[in-house]
């Protein structure tokens, strides 16, 4: 057996890597090209005049405010959906758990772990209904008046901070903005639900 010595090895190599190397960076180019390709059609894709799109000055406005009512709540060891349960109740009166989570926009198993929770720490109790005892309805106890009332200043607080700079006259067309998109959406224009993450205008 002939053996092929270290050197000629290397050297072998080195040759046949010039040879291939012109081919190997056209190849490489070719798909960065590609690739570069995609992503711009990709970004085209996703173009989109939020400046101009009312979801998005109403939705960023609303998790602006969410976020700070949020941040008071949780100082007071009332959590956010806690709060917007209460508010819920507070509008709306004693309703079946399908209401409230309708109006709160979340699906069943998520509230359903926010009403044990509110269950066990005896803030709410859930009742059969008369009509349909497979039906609860929520009730808020006694227990919930003082959670309330610290959630009611904190929003309170956060309004303030919202409405620094606006005019009554300038809020009161706001409302009335509000007011007229609902109905365009809605056709309800008498509806004051506050849905989603805009629970702390139960407490204007």
């Amino acid at each position: 057996m002939t053996i092929v010595p270290s050197c000629l090895i290397s050297d072998a190599l080195c040759r046949f890597s010039r040879i291939l190397r012109p081919t190997i960076d056209e190849d490489y180019n070719r798909i960065a090209s590609i690739f570069a390709e995609l992503a711009s059609k990709a970004i085209s894709m996703l173009t989109y005049d939020f400046e101009q799109s009312l979801g998005y000055w109403v939705c960023s406005t609303s998790h602006a405010i969410r976020k700070s009512l949020d941040a008071k709540l949780v100082q007071d060891g009332i959590t956010f959906r806690q709060w917007e349960v209460l508010a819920m109740i507070s509008m709306h009166g004693e309703q079946t758990q399908r209401q409230l989570g309708d109006r709160m926009g979340i699906e069943a198993p998520t509230l359903a772990g926010i009403l044990d929770r509110m269950e066990r720490d005896g803030i709410l109790e859930r009742v059969p209904c008369s009509e349909d005892r497979r039906c609860k309805r929520i009730l808020a106890t006694d227990k919930a008046e003082l959670l309330w009332e610290r959630g009611v200043q904190c929003a309170r607080e956060t309004r303030e901070q919202a409405a620094v700079g606006l005019t009554e006259e300038e809020l009161a067309l706001f409302k009335e903005l509000c007011g007229k998109i609902r109905h365009n959406l809605n056709g309800d224009k008498e509806a004051l639900v506050a849905t989603g993450s805009c629970s702390e205008t139960s407490s204007s």
